[in-house]
């Protein structure tokens, strides 16, 4: 996948030392308490001892995207909307995820503004 991320790296801290990732190689984040995974395209994750709020802060928000609470999804890997029923999203691997209703406004105007629809 070409991004014109795909020379940036960012280093997080793990329990057994430090992995540097590809920024375009995340997939999504997920908050658990004082934890975040961080999800990658390599069907691997890595789990950091940081809030998913500090995780957010240092990952471009042109990309990225808080679509609840606990997750911030990189818009790249969006693949599909359910918005009738579920209001989920689907990313490319398949994995669904709930799109909080106040965050849906924001959610579509960030990410339709870089698509088109026929």
């Amino acid at each position: 996948m070409e991004s014109k991320y795909s020379n940036d790296r960012i280093a997080f801290r793990t329990q057994t030392g430090v992995s540097v990732l590809n920024i375009d190689s995340i997939i999504y984040c997920k908050g658990e308490g004082r934890y975040t995974y961080i999800y990658l395209n390599n069907n691997k994750h890595i789990v950091v001892a940081k809030l998913l709020k500090d995780v957010e802060l240092v990952l471009p928000l042109d990309i990225f995207y808080r679509i609840h609470k606990s997750c911030l999804i990189n818009l790249d890997y969006v693949k599909e909307l359910n918005i009738l029923k579920e209001k989920t999203i689907i990313l490319k691997d398949d994995t669904r995820l709930k799109l909080a209703c106040r965050r849906q406004p924001m959610f579509f105007k960030k990410l339709l503004s870089n698509v088109t629809i026929v």
